[in-house]
């Protein structure tokens, strides 16, 4: 539970000197006109927090796919950060949760309202808000967030986001007192997230709150990714990797087939080797973050943590590179770790990181976990994007065991879960199919099930009950 904890006197002292030594360097700082990067690290001598009530912290690695993780299976060391936090005593963690949308807005908007994306409605759609260069319907403002909820229990509620659409008008943002996202698409990786929590943990109205509600969003696994260094060790130095945008670009030519050997080969290892070197980097601004928490005594009164992804990343898989217009297993499969929560790890089995909303809400991982499944609406953006072979259509999906069932506009898919194997439907189990029935199309502008299945399969999701 949410309970507000009894003050500890041990702090004071500390704390008073802390300030003034603080308001010194503060003072310090202004007379001598130095730099924000300069004197970044004079915020550790600031006066640090005494909160009373536990700090609620949910950091989202943007576009981090679990099987590219040190966690979560792979040989090479990207997350050693997240490894630690993994397997500390009050953690849990799991390789086996499944993101409720397939991009950035639905995902976050789960996150902070703990509906699904066919119930916020935030997501992309034809005709409506145009944020940044996408055209979404943005989320709600009378549905309750996190922030809002986090807000009315006296906690100061920030979110700090490398990724430029969490602060870009799309409704992300309410029920926080403090926003600082990035301008664009490359202001906010690097030393950015560090740089940016710390200045905001040292304002006062910040500082001297009975709590502290924080999202942070941590962008580098996004494409464009940043050249590899020489001297990493495990990965070969690299310009940055050239994800190749508009029709003649590398992603566009692989979803049309139309890239040829050895050409293929070597562009989608330049890409992955890049998104590799983007998850080690995320990884090392989740270690800043946690460093900055504690430096600024945001720890002591029982930390509550969920560390997870909004989605992953196709990496040459059914010849793509992207994400948002699928729900495959390697855009939807993301790491979840949680810290002072009980225990999050779905007993091993596939579950929603939708989860996140509930334990952060309640202080504790629910009894029960959602399904686990994923919606994308249609829209025309994905033209180009699938070249064809995916537009114009709604797409959800489950899993369970060993399979992996999804609904496009033209029929029901069962595949092997990891494989992207084609089954046949009846491979699939009948409860799994029973999840992908109880979904309802409640989207505006959604076009009917029997508007955009075939005759085969508007029979089988009457069998199922999903359409009169």
């Amino acid at each position: 539970m949410d309970e507000a904890q009894p003050s500890r006197s041990r702090w004071r002292r500390p704390a008073r000197l802390a300030a003034l030594l603080g308001l010194l360097a503060t003072s310090l700082v202004a007379w001598l006109g130095v730099p924000q990067a300069v004197h970044q690290g004079l915020w550790a001598v600031q006066a640090q927090a005494s909160p009373t009530l536990p700090t609620v912290v949910l950091v989202v690695l943007d576009n981090v796919r679990a099987d590219q993780t040190s966690l979560c299976g792979s040989s090479l060391p990207t997350t050693p950060a997240l490894d630690r936090l993994a397997h500390r005593p009050d953690a849990s963690f799991t390789c086996k949760a499944i993101a409720p949308g397939a991009w950035t807005l639905p995902s976050h908007a789960s996150y902070f309202t703990g509906l699904w994306p066919w119930e916020h409605r935030a997501d992309w759609a034809d005709q409506a808000s145009h944020v940044l260069a996408f055209d979404v319907r943005p989320l709600a403002p009378e549905v309750t967030s996190l922030a809002e909820l986090h807000k009315q229990r006296g906690r100061a509620t920030v979110m700090i986001a490398g990724n430029p659409l969490l602060g870009a008008g799309a409704g992300l943002e309410q029920g926080f007192d403090t926003v600082v996202a990035a301008k664009t698409y490359y202001e906010g990786r690097g030393d950015w997230i560090d740089t940016s929590l710390r200045e905001v943990l040292a304002r006062p109205a910040v500082r001297d709150a009975a709590g502290l509600f924080l999202v942070v969003n941590i962008f580098d696994a996004h494409d464009v990714w940043a050249a590899v260094p020489a001297g990493l060790g495990w990965l070969p130095a690299q310009p940055q990797a050239d994800y190749g945008a508009g029709d003649q670009g590398g992603a566009t030519r692989l979803l049309r087939r139309e890239l040829p050997e050895p050409e293929r080969t070597l562009w989608l290892r330049q890409i992955r080797q890049g998104y590799q070197y983007g998850v080690y980097t995320e990884d090392r601004s989740l270690d800043a973050v946690l460093a900055a928490l504690d430096q600024a005594g945001w720890t002591a009164p029982g930390l509550q943590l969920v560390v997870t992804s909004d989605h992953g990343e196709m990496l040459g898989e059914h010849d793509a590179v992207s994400h948002g217009a699928f729900v495959f297993q390697a855009t939807q499969q993301v790491p979840l770790v949680t810290v002072g929560l009980g225990d999050c790890s779905g007993g091993g089995g596939w579950i929603s990181s939708i989860v996140t909303y509930r334990a952060l809400a309640d202080g504790r991982c629910p009894d029960q976990s959602p399904e686990a499944s994923s919606y994308v609406p249609p829209q025309r953006h994905f033209d180009q994007q699938s070249a064809g072979r995916w537009g114009h259509v709604a797409r959800f999906a489950a899993w369970q065991g060993d399979a992996q069932v999804e609904l496009d506009g033209e029929e029901l898919h069962a595949w092997r879960a990891g494989t992207g194997e084609s089954e046949p439907l009846d491979a699939a189990p009948a409860h799994l199919l029973q999840r992908i029935a109880r979904i309802r199309t409640t989207l505006e502008q959604q076009p009917s099930p029997t508007q955009i299945a075939s005759p085969a399969t508007q029979a089988a999701l009457k069998a199922l009950g999903y359409v009169q």
